[in-house]
């Protein structure tokens, strides 16, 4: 009889035993779930933000002739305010019609501050305009980001207007950008 009691014993603990072990392995793959999505998470940041540019120097690389078109090549420097904060510069070709509509494209490298932090960023932007007015708008997406920024990724719209006798551009964007 002693011994039916302790088998009873053991197996009523070990039953015990079983049932927390069982709960203790499902909770465990759920609080660690848990308390590692903050962590995932901490780090990004999106931020939706405007400002202004403006060049402050414009080059003419280029000019040729593609049948009717004139196509122009250009490269500047300018300054940026707002939620981006620094310097760019740029590299364009702009095809320009007969009636004066113009479509571009342009690689734009900011040296910029966002939020607190300090590095690199490329967009690759594309626009119309209109050369006998000036007026133009584009989009713009980061390609490449560095130091604080590394990770950063996020769209633009600029609009703006050139200059017909500098041919300098300054003008508005809005921005979300979002933050590794």
């Amino acid at each position: 009889m002693e011994f039916g009691r302790s088998i009873t014993k053991r197996a009523h603990a070990s039953r015990s035993k079983l049932v927390v072990a069982f709960f203790v392995t499902l909770a465990l793959p759920l609080t660690t779930m848990v308390s590692s999505l903050p962590a995932a998470y901490a780090g990004s940041e999106r931020i939706n933000g405007t400002g202004t540019f403006s060049d402050i120097t414009v080059t003419i690389l280029s000019v040729q002739m593609v049948g009717a078109n004139e196509v122009i090549t250009d490269a500047g420097t300018g300054k940026v305010t707002g939620t981006l904060r620094g310097t760019y510069s740029f590299t364009a070709t702009i095809t320009v019609q007969p009636t004066g509509v113009a479509s571009y494209s342009a690689i734009d490298v900011c040296r910029c501050t966002v939020d607190g932090n300090t590095g690199g960023l490329q967009f690759i932007e594309t626009g119309t305009g209109n050369q006998i007015t000036g007026v133009f708008q584009s989009q713009a997406k980061i390609a490449r980001a560095s130091s604080d920024l590394t990770g950063a990724t996020g769209t633009a719209i600029l609009k703006g207007m050139q200059n017909p006798v500098t041919g300098l551009t300054s003008g508005t964007y809005s921005i979300s950008i979002t933050l590794p």
